[in-house]
């Protein structure tokens, strides 16, 4: 097993390489950058993987996404999801 750490920008729907059986352990704010870590078999093959952040209050859709975590940047909140595996 193998721990990797994604740096996420804080925008409404993002792409990394991660394998879909990978386990998010935790999303949590390193140096003011939002980061997600996640827990791998080491040459495991990835495929893009969306990732989309919403902050508290606003709408959208959830259809197709699964829940991650939670994190906050001064005042704001924001709840990070992905699109769930096909």
């Amino acid at each position: 097993m193998i721990i990797y750490k994604y740096p996420l920008r804080l925008v409404h729907r993002q792409t990394i390489a991660l394998p879909p059986e990978g386990k998010v352990l935790s999303i949590q704010i390193q140096n003011h950058i939002p980061c997600l870590w996640a827990m791998l078999q080491a040459e495991t093959p990835t495929r893009s993987t969306d990732i989309v952040i919403v902050g508290t209050g606003c709408a959208f859709d959830n259809t197709g996404l699964e829940y991650i975590d939670t994190f906050q940047i001064g005042i704001s909140v924001w709840h990070v999801f992905r699109r769930a595996s096909e």
